[in-house]
């Protein structure tokens, strides 16, 4: 009996479907001879009837556009000094400064540039959260797992700063055509070429 009424209702409800399919195919099928006919009898009235109607529709569209052009400004102008501030902070820790002479001095220069940088990533979190671009927020993610994760390879942190400033390029607008891995390092890190050219820690691990 179950079985029977399952199939039953299954038939009925395409019935149903093709029913409701051939009403509206035929409702279109009159709308448009209605268009057709109207235009014939009456062709100045449903051309000015058709130009209204397609300049509202027109106007709607423009609407959407310039509150969706809108928008994306304001989120372009809100994360625009948020990601000015990132690449200014990052700028200071690759400077080395020429005046400091002593081991000494260049160690605690270096760990006022981190503890500066630690400050800046804690501060600046919500910001980034808010405003940030999906792939700038990953980017500054996997950032963060290797800061804290890092066991010594700075290498490593320095090319995923590197990759960090590429997306928020993208982000920006720019292409980043013919700009490839070091590229940008190469404006604070003068050995960069080295780098590139010693194998990683991951390529010895697999030999």
């Amino acid at each position: 009996m179950n079985k029977s009424n399952n199939k039953l209702f299954q038939t009925f409800f395409v019935i149903l479907g093709l029913i409701f399919i051939i009403a509206i195919c035929v409702s279109i099928y009159m709308i448009f001879k209605f268009i057709w006919n109207s235009i014939k009898d009456y062709p100045t009235i449903t051309v000015a009837i058709i130009t209204g109607f397609l300049s509202i529709i027109a106007i709607i569209v423009q609407k959407v556009w310039e509150r969706k052009d809108n928008k994306e400004q304001e989120i372009r102008n809100k994360k625009l000094p948020i990601y000015q501030k990132m690449i200014n902070e990052f700028s200071y820790f690759f400077y080395n400064d020429p005046n400091l002479t002593t081991e000494e001095e260049k160690e605690n220069f270096q760990i006022e540039k981190i503890n500066r940088l630690i400050k800046f990533v804690a501060d600046n979190n919500g910001e980034l959260i808010t405003w940030a671009s999906d792939s700038v927020l990953k980017e500054w993610s996997i950032f963060r797992k290797i800061a804290i994760n890092n066991s010594g390879n700075g290498i490593e942190l320095m090319f995923q700063i590197e990759k960090l400033f590429y997306t928020i390029r993208k982000d920006l607008g720019h292409k980043n055509e013919n700009l490839l891995k070091g590229d940008i390092l190469r404006l604070w890190v003068n050995d960069i070429d080295n780098i590139l050219e010693k194998p990683s820690q991951d390529e010895n691990k697999q030999k």
